[in-house]
């Protein structure tokens, strides 16, 4: 089902596994279609001067039960020994993946302090802003949305202690609402370790699609669903982080 959405609309270059997760970059043909119902100035107005939104987040791709159960760990997402330990492990790996195939894409220096300055990336499914807060510190203009309120009122308020995070913007929406109000287009959107987690993957996919900018970039990943595969990523990741410690990268 995926491969059709994707062969129809989106053409993919690569696609990489790591940690035993699947990564894969879908960079969006020029041809490809976005055109999107235009969007009220009443209502863009009201977005830019709220810090965070929160509305009914029910979406027909979304499970009812996962909701349920990451509001109730929404006060653990930056507790690294946590629930989400294993989502704190991954992450560096995660960030340099990311930031190595948008520089690339986008050709950006990959040098500089903050290669992804210049660029509107939106996070689907962020949680706590696990991956949103990283993203704004290497200069990208970040919008995180998640269905969980309390995941969004969690990220909101962490990213304010930091001034390089504190412009993050926060909203409790689904990607495929976003796509019916007709709302902006971005140069990448990113999804990770969310796909499982929906009802309808052919549905959300092209969710993202139309959240994306013609030549621009999707990126999305998951964990193998599998016992083994969930504790050799956590186990890979682990390694990857000593080893980095003792060549002090």
């Amino acid at each position: 089902m995926l491969r059709s959405i994707v062969k129809r609309r989106l053409r993919m270059p690569l696609c990489h596994r790591r940690t035993n997760a699947a990564l894969c970059t879908i960079n969006v043909s020029a041809s490809t279609d976005h055109t999107l119902p235009a969007q009220s100035s009443r209502q863009a107005a009201s977005e830019q001067g709220r810090r965070f939104v929160s509305e009914d987040s029910a979406s027909p791709s979304i499970s009812a039960a996962e909701m349920s159960k990451f509001s109730a760990l929404a006060e653990t997402w930056w507790d690294s020994r946590g629930p989400f330990k294993a989502l704190h492990l991954m992450n560096p790996a995660r960030i340099s993946f990311i930031r190595s195939v948008l520089c690339k894409h986008f050709r950006k220096d990959t040098c500089c302090a903050r290669p992804l300055k210049g660029l509107h990336i939106l996070d689907v499914g962020c949680g706590g802003g696990l991956l949103c807060e990283p993203l704004a510190r290497l200069g990208a203009r970040v919008v995180g949305i998640d269905a969980v309120e309390k995941n969004i009122k969690v990220a909101a308020a962490h990213a304010v202690k930091d001034p390089l995070t504190a412009s993050i913007k926060y909203l409790c929406t689904t990607s495929d609402k976003l796509v019916g109000e007709g709302y902006e287009q971005f140069d990448a959107v990113i999804s990770l370790e969310v796909i499982e987690h929906v009802t309808e993957p052919k549905m959300f996919v092209e969710s993202l699609a139309g959240l994306t900018k013609a030549d621009g970039s999707i990126i999305i990943s998951t964990i193998n669903r599998s016992i083994s595969g969930y504790f050799l990523a956590i186990v890979a990741a682990e390694h990857l982080l000593q080893w980095e410690a003792e060549l002090g990268l």
